[in-house]
């Protein structure tokens, strides 16, 4: 990871990727963003001005039409290229000033391209399939040139009966939850299927103020909302029903079951567990996301384009009394060298 706290040289560009492969490499980009959004179900968007006449999209077969062309978008740090994601163009503008053509974009991460092949008719995902193989499998039938990169699990799904007009992504999200996994495309396009994210995992930067720092400005939030200290689980599989459950049983927890938070639970249900056991691993799962008392901080720096949703960073902010390890949900990027970089963060207080 380069070090952005010292002066250097930013640029901004795309390569135009059609069916995988790049066909067009070096589009200039002259203004917009790129925004990495883990509680989005479509967590990439990139919206793009280009200024080059030349690429303004007048038919329908044009590079930077809405033909089914990519875009892969990069930030230059001096002259290494970090690539902010993969983008479908999802809607294209022109706009004559009457002395140049400008071209804006709007597209969106390989997510909205799989959930908009919904499936035509009703598709079964056969008992013992490993559930990974079958997220894989969703997005490879609408999107057959992804790269994948997945953790293993040797759990495997019941019968699963998809109906037609489903939407693939949904789907795939919903099977990744029953095992306590996410799925997203990361900055190189690629499909990615992991366990959800901890703050326990090693921080990628250090994000502060003072010498050698890139914190412009931060805020601290509290809120109980969407806090839980208990999860029920149930399914009705193929042999169901299946019932598990997880509680905060720690007495030294701001969010403990039995103690002055009080109780919480969020319920869950998946057609999708096999059996009483997996419903318990769900359930404490889950939890985890919700053990204690979220504490978030927003934040604006110095562009780092090696940052996206999901990654830990730790904060460190004297005056707010933070040094912790927090997870970012939320990033946008800038594509203008002058331009700050916005997050939003969390981390749960246990006690």
């Amino acid at each position: 990871m380069v070090d952005v706290s010292v002066s250097h040289k930013v640029d901004t560009y795309a390569d135009v990727l059609v069916g995988g492969e790049i066909v067009e490499q070096g589009v200039p980009i002259s203004d917009g963003s790129v925004t990495s959004d883990a509680q989005a179900q479509v967590r990439g968007q990139a919206k793009i001005s280009v200024p080059d006449p030349s690429y303004a999209p007048l038919l329908v077969s044009d590079r930077l039409s809405v033909g089914g062309a990519e875009l892969q978008v990069y930030r230059t740090v001096n002259d290494t290229a970090f690539p902010l994601g993969v983008f479908r163009i999802d809607l294209s503008e022109v706009d004559d000033t009457g002395d140049a053509l400008t071209t804006g974009v709007t597209a969106y991460d390989r997510s909205q391209a799989v959930n908009r092949a919904r499936l035509e008719t009703t598709k079964v995902i056969a008992a013992g399939t490993n559930y990974v193989d079958a997220i894989v499998e969703l997005v490879q039938e609408a999107v057959p040139w992804v790269e994948v990169v997945s953790s293993a699990t040797t759990r495997t799904t019941p019968q699963i009966v998809l109906d037609g007009q489903s939407e693939r992504w949904t789907e795939c999200v919903r099977i990744a939850e029953a095992i306590g996994f996410v799925c997203y495309f990361d900055q190189l396009g690629r499909l990615n299927v992991h366990p959800e994210p901890t703050t326990a995992g090693a921080a990628v930067r250090t994000i502060g103020d003072g010498p050698g720092g890139v914190l412009v400005k931060a805020g601290l939030r509290w809120s109980v909302e969407g806090v839980h200290n208990a999860v029920i689980a149930t399914g009705d599989g193929d042999a169901g029903p299946f019932y598990g459950a997880a509680y905060d049983l720690d007495p030294t927890s701001v969010t403990y079951y039995l103690g002055t938070f009080g109780q919480a639970p969020r319920f869950y249900s998946s057609e999708f567990f096999t059996s009483d056991a997996q419903a318990v691993e769900a359930a404490q799962g889950i939890l985890e996301r919700y053990l204690g008392v979220p504490r978030s901080v927003t934040f604006d720096m110095v562009p780092d384009p090696a940052l996206a949703a999901g990654n830990v960073v730790r904060i460190e902010r004297e005056t707010l009394g933070i040094v912790e390890n927090h997870l970012i949900d939320r990033i946008t990027i800038p594509l203008t060298p002058e331009g700050v970089a916005s997050a939003a963060t969390r981390t749960q207080v246990l006690t």
